[in-house]
Formats: structure tokens, sequence, C-alpha cells
């Protein structure tokens, strides 16, 4: 490929990103002053589970080699984990289950577009980011007792790097459960997919799993990679380099997955509209 080719390749890609992101925030904006009762739903649940973790600390120093204030740190990194898995991830993931089972698909793989990309950033939900997002995530940061943490610089950065590699690998696993829906009932994928959000947020340190169980998690199903995997290495509880190899590896297996299984998808769709 040539360079001037690659670079608008690159255009392209970022183009599209930016388009829909922009219709995103336009329908976005048509329902800003609807359902705020979910706001306080997901703030009287975090207060709860905060407490119960509150109670738990006061009988025990640990769990899992985790002081309470090292918990908050795991529950402040699932917090922002999960508000980037519905900003971005299951808005996508969730829009193509609908669009292959109203046979709406049609309409994208029949436009000159890079189809998988367009896809993969198809919807953003801009509105429930900054609406039900930030205020939890803020509370939690008030709540951790800093002063009583140490951080590695270079841990930290790794850490961050890790968590933004484990939202790709999520988003990649979701991707492919989402296309599920084109062979199997529509329910139960969504309920599918909806459980590896739900294991993803049971906020469970990767040091407390049974040794089978955290291979599993980091290698053949990696969702402990976003949030367990990144708070164990901010907080020198995991070799960082070591772990951003597993990020990597699982990283590049996902991804060839999805591609891989995208071909197949489409050798073997059958439009729902037909």
């Amino acid at each position: 490929m040539k360079l001037s080719q690659f670079k608008e390749n690159i255009k392209e890609k970022v183009y599209i990103i930016k388009t829909n992101f922009k219709y995103s925030f336009i329908e976005d904006i048509e329902n800003f002053g609807s359902d705020w009762t979910s706001l306080a739903s997901t703030i009287f649940y975090n207060l709860t589970f905060i407490l119960f973790i509150r109670v738990i600390y006061a009988k025990v120093n640990m769990i899992a080699g985790y002081t309470l204030d090292e918990m908050m740190v795991l529950i402040l990194v699932g917090e922002i984990t999960i508000i980037i898995i519905n900003f971005w991830i299951s808005a996508s993931t969730s829009d193509l289950q609908e669009m292959i089972w109203s046979g709406s698909l049609d309409l994208i793989l029949n436009k000159p577009l890079p189809t998988l990309w367009y896809l993969t950033f198809r919807k953003f939900n801009i509105y429930d980011f900054v609406r039900n997002g930030f205020p939890p995530v803020i509370m939690v940061a008030f709540l951790v007792n800093w002063q009583n943490l140490h951080f590695s610089i270079i841990n930290v950065i790794i850490g961050i790097l890790i968590c933004f590699i484990g939202q790709v690998v999520l988003g990649n696993i979701l991707f492919v459960i989402s296309c599920f829906s084109g062979f199997f009932d529509k329910k139960g994928v969504t309920i599918l997919a909806d459980q590896v959000i739900d294991d993803l947020g049971r906020r469970i340190p990767v040091d407390g799993y049974h040794p089978v169980l955290k291979s599993v998690f980091l290698s053949l199903l990696p969702i402990g990679i976003a949030m367990g995997l990144a708070t164990s290495v901010i907080l020198g509880k995991f070799d960082p380099y070591w772990g951003l190899a597993i990020s990597l590896a699982s990283l590049f297996f996902t991804l060839t997955l999805k591609i891989l299984y995208w071909k197949y998808c489409l050798l073997n769709y059958s439009s729902a509209s037909s």
C-alpha cells in the first residue's frame, strides 16, 4: 500500500468516526431532558455497593490482598471501564444486533464503506456517558483515601494503557457475540452480551480468582484485562511489562477473531428483509 493511499484510508476512518459521533450527539440532544431517574438509580447502586464493601472491611483488613483504599481504586477503574462500555462498545454492538434482525444491515453492506470499521464505531451514547457516567466516577474518586496509596509513574502509565487495550479487547468480544444474532435467537444473544458486561462489572480483583480462572479471564475469555489486570498493574501487584504483553496478545487474538468471523458472517449472511 502506497503512503498516499494509507493516508486516505486513515482520513476516511477518522471522518467516519467524526460523522457517527456528530449524528449520535444530535440524536442524544433530543432526549437530553428525559429519564433522569437512571442517574439516581446509578448513584444509589454505587453508594449501596461501597457501603457493603466498607462493612466487610470493618471486619477484615484485606480481601484478595487488597486494602480498603486499593479496593476503592479497583471500583474507580471499574466505573471508568463501565462508562466507556456504555459510551461506545455496547452502543455499537446493540445497534448491530438490531440491524441484523431488521434487515437494515443490507443498506450498510451496499455502501462503499470500510464496513467493519463503520459498524465498530456506528453509535455513541454521549448523553448517557455525561449524565450517568461522570457522577459515579467523581463520587468514587472523592471516597478514595489517596494519601494511603503509593504509585509508580511507570505502573500508572502502563496500567492506563492496559485499561484502554482491555476496552478494545472487550469490544472485539462483544462484536463477535453480536454477530451471533444472524444465527441464533436474538434474545439469547442479548442476554449473553449483557452477561459478559455483568461479569466484568462484578469488581472482583484478578488476584482473588483461582489460578485457573485467572488464566481464563486474562487469556481465553479476557474480560479481566480492562479492569482487574489494569488495577493490579497500577497498584504494583502485577508486573507491568508482563501485563502489557498479556494485553497485547489478547488484543491480537480477539482482533484476528473479529476480522475472521466477520468475513465468515458475510459469506453466510442471509438478509432478514428478504
